[in-house]
């Protein structure tokens, strides 16, 4: 690898804030996360923030963050 290039890592779709436990940065999470088609790897909330949002009931203190898989 030539100096500078930093390492292909997976990016994180994670949930913060509210009850929300914290997620590994991980394919083995116990959320179970799934990969999309890019490569980035979307966790399920365990607070039911995705069917609160689907009906536009989000709450200001539930939010989703984007994190890089430490290697």
């Amino acid at each position: 690898m030539s100096k500078g290039l930093v390492p292909n890592r997976r990016i994180h779709v994670i949930p913060v804030g509210g009850i929300e436990p914290i997620h590994a940065a991980s394919e083995n999470c116990e959320c179970q996360p799934y990969c999309e088609e890019g490569g980035t790897t979307v966790h399920h909330a365990f607070d039911a923030r995705e069917v609160r949002e689907r009906h536009n009931h989000q709450r200001p203190d539930e939010k989703w963050v984007l994190v890089t898989e430490l290697s």
